[in-house]
């Protein structure tokens, strides 16, 4: 990926970022305070939410094929539910106000969340994802900001799939200077500030890093949450998939003649209500974030600091692709 900033210096994703190698343990301490802008649980759902989440979204389950992900004439399609207000209303509620509390014991300011907003992705190894904010409708109009952004990664082969780069760098702002990279686990929970540059780094193929990228036709799973105090729901009138819809409950799925919920519909017994104290009791594992010594580079000039720009480019012009 490159930038051309306003003062004509050419940027690139550093050599740390696109080679990097998967270290065989996390690290041991928090250098540069990065658990104030990267949280990283292990172990996040308990065993049988986060069976019910690989089970609805296998590579092979219905919901690839209902909403024509793999079609290139496919856009970004979300769906959104609301938090509180009383019983959840199926056990994909359930699994939303689980993260959502753990989210909420070390990042407050999810808190102030009403909405919740999910989407999902299931690619191959060498597939990536483009550096990106989260924003309402994709940015269309104007660029609203999610309180807080999460990933869980549902995929249980390590070795498939590149890392998820996390930036300091918001929009409008300088490049930024600070970086972690966060290698995908089954079963771990990642959240962030919603306002930040991020994506995800191809996964290698050869030369270290995640090497073999995992047995034919694997898959990198994610299943991604955004936290909002407010988001505007947007039905779709021709029922194409499309950004912020309403989750269709029992009769909007018995309407449509989809099949993808209905693993996640059913409310669980035993998973309770005070998703806050599922939350304390589940005690799942903090993980450190792999710091990066530099998220930019110069083209031409080794190593060149980037402090110097005056500024990213538009929105619209940058941050679409590797």
């Amino acid at each position: 990926m490159l930038l051309v900033a306003a003062a004509r210096k050419c940027r690139r994703l550093s050599r740390e970022v696109l080679c990097y190698e998967q270290p065989r343990a996390p690290p041991q301490k928090d250098r540069g305070g990065s658990t104030k802008h990267v949280r990283i649980l292990d172990g996040a759902l308990p065993p049988d939410m986060f069976a019910m989440m690989q089970s609805a979204f296998a590579p092979s389950a219905p919901f690839w094929r209902e909403h024509a992900y793999h079609d290139p004439a496919t856009g970004y399609f979300s769906y959104v539910h609301a938090l509180g207000g009383g019983a959840p209303r199926s056990g994909l509620d359930q699994v939303i106000r689980h993260i959502h509390a753990l989210v909420c014991r070390k990042q407050p300011q999810a808190k102030q969340a009403c909405f919740a907003e999910w989407w999902a992705h299931c690619r191959p190894h060498s597939s990536g994802h483009q550096l990106h904010f989260d924003s309402d409708n994709e940015g269309q109009g104007t660029v609203r900001n999610p309180i807080l952004s999460s990933v869980i990664y549902l995929h249980e082969d390590e070795s498939v799939g590149g890392p998820t780069l996390m930036t300091n760098q918001r929009l409008g702002a300088r490049l930024a200077d600070r970086g972690w990279l966060v290698f995908p686990r089954a079963n771990r929970l990642v959240s962030f500030d919603g306002a930040v540059l991020h994506g995800v780094v191809p996964g290698r193929s050869g030369g270290g890093g995640n090497a073999a990228g995992g047995a034919a036709g694997a898959r990198r799973v994610t299943f991604m949450v955004a936290f909002w105090r407010a988001i505007r729901t947007r039905p779709s009138p021709d029922g194409r998939p499309g950004p912020s819809q309403p989750f269709p409950y029992k009769a909007a799925a018995a309407a449509a003649g989809r099949t993808w919920q209905r693993p996640l519909l059913p409310v669980r017994e035993g998973w309770g209500e005070d998703a806050a104290a599922a939350a304390a009791a589940a005690a799942p594992r903090v993980v450190l974030p792999f710091p990066l010594r530099r998220v930019w580079e110069a083209v031409g000039e080794e190593m060149t600091p980037v402090e110097a720009l005056s500024g990213p480019p538009h929105y619209n012009l940058c941050f679409q692709g590797f």
